[in-house]
C-alpha cells in the first residue's frame, strides 16, 4: 500500500514486482491444483492428529490424576 502513495519511481517498481509477484502465485496455485487439493488434505489429516493427541493427553492426565 505504502510504495503505490508514495509514487517515486523506486515505489512505482516495487508496487509492480508486488502485483506480479501476487499474480505469478494465483497462476501457480491454479496450475498446480492438485499439489494444493494434497496439501490441504495433509492440513486436514494433520489438525485430525493433532485433536487425538490432545485427547489422548487429556485422558491420560485424567487417569493419572
Amino acid at each position: 500500500m505504502l510504495s503505490s502513495v508514495l509514487g517515486s519511481p523506486r515505489a512505482i517498481a516495487v508496487n509492480i514486482e508486488i502485483v506480479r509477484t501476487f499474480v505469478r502465485m494465483r497462476e501457480l496455485a491454479a496450475t498446480h491444483g492438485e499439489l494444493a487439493k494434497k496439501l490441504s488434505e495433509l492440513e486436514e489429516r494433520t489438525g485430525l492428529l493433532s485433536m487425538q493427541h490432545d485427547t489422548f493427553s487429556r485422558n491420560s492426565r485424567n487417569q493419572l490424576k
